[in-house]
Formats: structure tokens, C-alpha cells, sequence
């Protein structure tokens, strides 16, 4: 076929096919032929592979095949001409400013000192659009005494291995690179006193960077209090990023008024940026916020925002996409729309494995795991949490690997495997010895994780008491703190207890909490997983917040209940139903005293027996029921 065409049609078509996609000015340039345009439109009319890639066919491209017959045949008849191709094509894309086109060909050519050069000029740029791996590729293949000749190429390999969760090598090229910097050395002469100022700060965000990515408590710590050098007014988008490193910061220590002021100040910068990847990791991070205070519609809304945002501008099938898709898969499997969570998880995982926070990779490889079990597929299920169990360990990211192990446990436990929940538990405690002191001040991100582990175990070891005293302090500091995903847990797993203890109101009433603290969020799967250990109590309890003379306490909304029983495979009697508020006509509320009015309303609003006390000014006594029974008996 190539025979057949004209000696000028075959040199056309073995020149461009070096190129990815080709426009009549580009194949010029490289072939030398001023009228491109009448033979790509010849090409076109003979149905030579040439595919139009926009409506104005301004770009084609060839079809890989028919790329890869033409490139073999020209290399066969012009030995060593393909660099000199490439070189040509280089200079064109750089002339039009369109420089990653441009890094691709001079490493084609292999010249290292163009494509460093490129590479300081546009890494910005790749990290806007969350082109992270690319930018890895491409700083990969210099030669090292290249890079380390270049700074600012050291400082975008910093970015990128950071990005990619390869802190050690990401603090290697931060070092090597702030050093050059600090002494004004760039490679190619002096720096300026305002390319030094920006850089400086540059540093201490790449540092910041460094330490949100290697997920270490004690350095994220250092970020929220550390005043940042910040930016000036013309780099919206280190601004942006040092934003939405404080989003993190602060939702890691539980400031989360904090963590939302910088999210939508981090947005709006990324906004003025036109960083796309800044944008999606500012609602990936608020995301975090609302799910850790058990506000899922809001989490749907921000992660609905980004995930929209990637897809419309890189693809649902890229890095920045599958970041809220991670999220969005768990909130609509804790909502029980599996098949719209297993949508979300087929985008998000293996994704996240190689470029993500860990957020991604934990909440991406447990939903996952909990839909294959969920269906049945128990074994995928443990392969799939293997996988991520594998990236914890290799990566040293306790947290992972703890999160990971958790939902191995789980799976065991409902399979009676004690043996192997009580193996998966040990490790859990292990890792989480190793990786966090206690402090009263923080949440304890690993310990919680695991102690909540070994309080299910406990409960399925027939030890509800022991449960009961590891799970106490927990509740009371995830209430404070306003974690409310995890306070749901908690009171989950501290009702069962009670329940096996044969304290049937305590448990009643713990669960009620549960389900009230679980309405804000529509929360149903993280009551439906635990079925077989509570729907007895759940049928306990639906009888009597029937009966229930206060609704509010402890009785939560009726339609909510249904959906949860449904998800557990339970019917409820339709007599049995929920009180609401304005249902309330039994009780002669003009016959109580102004006190015990007070005492009714404030039991009505589900406060704490604690909480009672504190506002009525008497002693707290240890059972709520007793309490409001002195009140209004």
C-alpha cells in the first residue's frame, strides 16, 4: 500500500508518523512539505487511517497500526533521521507554547537539557491538571547528572513522588533542591531577589506537602501551626495549594470550622488558577470533613462538585476523577445504592493505588471489599483488601494498613473465623502501639480504628463487658469533638453490648442514640453489616420506641427505621408505628410542674443525663431513666 502512494505522499506519511496528532503548520515543520494541508486532505478522501480528532479538522491522527507500519518502515530506509524528526517536531511545539507536546518529543531525542528546560517550564501546569504520573515519566528519564544540575527540577520531582506517596524519595529531591536554592543557584546562573522570595516559599509548601502525603500526625501538626510564608497575590495556585493542605491539617486534628474556611478560600483560588486538581482535591478534602461529621448529603454534594468538575475537564478515567470517586462510591454504599457505589469504585480502584491521599486507597479498597462481600464473593473480597493490606506495608502507612485489616476482621467475624479476626486484631493493636502515643488533644487515628476492632471481637468472643470499658472514653470524645461517623459506631457497638449484658433499656436507649446520630448522615449499611449480631435488639427496640411517651429522646423518625430494617431483611409490623413529636396526645403536659417541663423538653431534645444535670444543677446520677423518672414521676 505504501508502494502505491507518490515518492512525496510516502515521505509525508513515514515523517508524521512520529507525531501523536498532526495539523498541516506541524507536519511543515517537520517534513518540509508547504502544502500539508491539500495532502492530509488527500489522505482523508483516500481512507488512509487518518482520523479527525475535532470538528474543525485542524488536528488528525493516524491509526496506531497503520503509526507503527509507517515509523518501522522509515527507520528501515533512514537510519538515525528519527531524532533529527524530533528535534524538528520539539521546536515546533515549543514555538506555539504548547510545551508537554514538546517535553515528549526532546526525549525522543534525547536532549536532556531541552526537556529539563521544558519540564521547569510547565510542571506548574501538569500538576493543575493532575498530570502527576506524566510529570513522573518524564523527570524519570533524564539522565541523574541532568537533574542534579536542576533545582527546579529536583523541586517538581519533590511535587510528583509527594504526590504519588513516595515521601522518602520526595524528601531526598526537596533537600537536594533547597539547598541550590536557599544559595541562589539554578543551574543557570544567580536567581533573582523575587524568584528567590517566591521560591522560599515554594520550599516550605513542597515541606507541607511532604508531610500531609506521608500522613505523620506530629508534622501535620506542625502544618496547622506553622505560619505560612505565604504567596504573593499573582501565584494564586501555591496559595490554593497551601489552602488545601490546611483543609487536611485541620480536619486531621478536628478543627473542622477551620478545615472549611481554607477549603472554600483553597477553591476559590484554585478557581483564579485554573488548577483543576487543586479544585478537586479542596472538595476531595471538605468531603472528608462532612463524611468524619456524619453529614453524608453534604459529603454527596462536594463530592459530587469535583467529581463532575475532573470528569467534564480530564475524564472520568484519570487521577483527579477518581479521588471523589472513592468517596462518593462509600456514601452511596453506606445509603445502600450499591449499583451507583459500584460505578464510583470500578473508576476509583486500581486508580488511586499509585496517586492518591490514603484516604483514597482506604476508603476506595473497603467499599469495594464490602460490595464483594456484600454479593457473596467473600474471597475477591479478601484479595481485594490483600491488595491494599500490600500497599500499607510496602508504603509504611500504618493507618492503610490498619483501616484495611479492620475491614478484614469484619468479614471474618461474620464468617465465624475468630481465629483469623483474632490474628487480624493483634497486628491492628501492633501497628497502632507503634504508630501513635496517646494524647488527650487528638483523635486517635489508628488506636480508634483498632480498640473499635477489638471491641467487636470482644463482643463476638462473648466478652460485652470488656467491649463496654474499651469503647467508654471513645464516645465521649467522638460526642465532643463532633465526629459524628464514628460516634454512630460507638453507640452501635456499645447498644449490642449492653444487649448481650441483659441491660435491654440501656441498650434500647444506646441505640436509639445510634440511629439518631446516624438520621443526620441517612446512614443505613453501618447498621445493616452489623445485622446478625443486632437484629435482635433492633426488634426489641422497635417495640418499644412504639410505646415510647417521649418521642425524641430516643425513638428515631419511623420512615428511617423502615429503610434500615429493609437493608437488614427485616419486616416491620405496621401497627408498630414510630411516634413522632406531633403524634404525642397522651401526656397533660399543664399538669407538670415548670421543672419538670424543662426536664420533658430537655429529654425530648435527647440530652445526656450528664447534660441534665449540668443545666438543672443537681447531682448526675448513673441511669437516665432514673433520672427523668425523679423529674416527672
Amino acid at each position: 500500500m505504501l508502494d502505491r502512494q507518490s515518492p512525496e505522499t510516502k515521505q509525508f506519511l513515514q515523517r508524521t508518523s512520529i507525531l501523536e496528532r498532526l495539523s498541516a503548520p506541524l507536519c511543515t515543520a517537520v517534513t518540509g512539505f508547504e502544502d500539508s494541508q491539500q495532502i492530509i486532505e488527500q489522505l482523508e478522501r483516500d481512507n488512509l487511517f487518518l482520523l479527525p480528532l475535532d470538528d474543525n479538522r485542524s488536528w488528525y491522527r493516524y491509526h496506531h497500526l497503520f503509526s507503527e507500519f509507517l515509523l518501522r518502515s522509515f527507520e528501515r530506509e533512514n537510519l538515525g533521521r528519527v531524532v533529527e524528526l524530533h528535534r524538528l517536531a520539539y521546536q515546533w511545539f515549543g514555538g506555539q507554547n504548547m510545551i508537554p507536546e514538546a517535553v515528549g518529543h526532546a526525549i525522543a531525542a534525547k536532549d536532556w537539557d531541552r526537556t529539563a528546560a521544558f519540564i521547569e517550564s510547565c510542571w506548574h501546569d501538569m500538576i493543575k491538571m493532575g498530570r502527576v504520573l506524566t510529570l513522573y515519566g518524564w523527570i524519570g528519564r533524564l539522565p541523574p547528572e541532568v537533574l542534579t544540575g536542576r533545582p527546579l527540577v529536583q523541586l517538581a520531582y519533590s511535587w510528583a513522588l509527594a504526590l504519588m506517596r513516595q515521601c522518602d524519595g520526595a524528601q531526598t529531591m526537596y533537600d537536594a533542591a533547597r539547598a541550590k536554592i536557599e544559595a541562589g543557584l539554578l543551574g543557570e546562573g544567580q536567581t533573582s531577589d523575587g524568584q528567590q522570595q517566591a521560591l522560599i516559599m515554594e520550599l516550605q509548601t513542597t515541606q507541607a506537602l511532604i508531610a500531609v502525603f506521608e500522613d505523620d500526625i506530629d508534622r501535620i501538626r506542625k502544618v496547622v501551626e506553622t505560619p505560612v510564608y505565604e504567596a504573593p497575590e499573582s501565584d494564586p495556585f501555591i496559595r490554593g495549594v497551601q489552602a488545601n493542605l490546611l483543609v487536611f491539617s485541620n480536619q486531621t486534628v478536628g478543627r473542622f470550622d477551620a478545615a472549611r474556611r481554607a477549603a472554600a478560600h483553597g477553591r476559590a483560588l484554585h478557581i483564579r488558577a485554573d488548577a483543576v486538581y487543586g479544585m478537586v482535591y479542596s472538595d476531595f478534602f471538605l468531603t472528608l470533613v462532612d463524611i468524619t461529621e456524619g453529614d453524608l448529603g453534604a459529603a454527596e454534594r462536594h463530592g459530587l462538585r469535583a467529581y463532575q468538575l475532573a470528569d467534564s475537564r480530564v475524564g472520568k478515567n484519570s487521577g483527579p476523577a477518581a479521588l471523589p470517586a472513592s468517596l462518593l462510591a462509600a456514601i452511596n454504599y453506606e445509603w445502600n445504592r450499591i449499583d451507583v457505589a459500584r460505578r464510583y469504585i470500578e473508576l476509583a480502584v486500581p486508580m488511586v493505588n499509585d496517586c492518591a491521599v490514603l484516604d483514597a486507597v482506604i476508603f476506595g479498597y473497603r467499599t469495594l471489599s464490602k460490595i464483594q462481600f456484600l454479593e457473596g464473593a467473600t474471597g475477591e473480597a479478601l484479595e481485594s483488601l490483600g491488595i491494599a493490606e500490600a500497599i500499607g506495608h510496602r508504603e509504611n502507612f500504618p493507618r492503610l494498613t490498619v483501616s484495611i485489616l479492620d475491614q478484614r476482621a469484619r468479614i471474618l467475624v461474620q464468617q465465624h473465623d475468630i481465629n483469623g479476626a483474632s490474628r487480624a486484631v493483634a497486628e491492628m493493636q501492633t501497628l497502632a502501639e507503634r504508630a501513635e502515643i496517646r494524647r488527650i488533644e487528638l483523635w486517635p487515628r489508628v488506636r480508634s480504628v483498632a480498640d473499635m476492632a477489638k471491641a467487636r471481637l470482644l463482643i463476638a468472643k462473648g466478652a460485652p463487658d470488656r467491649a463496654l470499658r474499651l469503647l467508654k472514653d471513645y464516645t465521649a470524645s467522638a460526642e465532643a469533638a463532633g465526629r459524628g461517623l464514628a460516634l454512630v459506631e460507638l453507640r452501635l457497638l456499645e447498644a449490642i453490648s449492653d444487649y448481650k449484658l441483659g441491660n435491654r433499656g440501656a441498650a434500647i436507649r444506646r441505640l436509639g442514640r445510634a440511629f439518631i446520630a446516624g438520621q443526620r448522615g441517612a446512614m443505613v449499611r453501618i447498621f445493616a453489616d452489623e445485622s446478625s449480631e443486632l437484629k435482635p435488639l433492633f426488634m426489641a427496640s422497635v417495640e418499644e420506641w412504639a410505646k415510647s411517651q417521649f418521642p425524641g429522646a430516643s425513638s428515631p423518625d419511623h420512615a428511617y427505621v423502615a429503610q434500615i430494617a429493609k437493608a437488614m431483611g427485616i419486616s416491620i409490623d405496621s401497627s408498630k408505628t414510630l411516634k413522632t413529636a406531633g403524634q404525642v396526645t397522651d401526656i397533660n403536659v399543664e399538669c407538670l410542674s415548670g421543672r419538670e417541663t424543662e426536664v420533658l423538653h430537655l429529654v425530648a431534645e435527647g440530652t445526656t443525663n450528664k447534660e441534665i444535670a449540668a443545666r438543672l444543677g443537681v447531682g448526675c446520677f448513673a441511669d437516665d431513666v432514673a433520672t427523668t423518672d425523679m423529674h416527672l414521676w
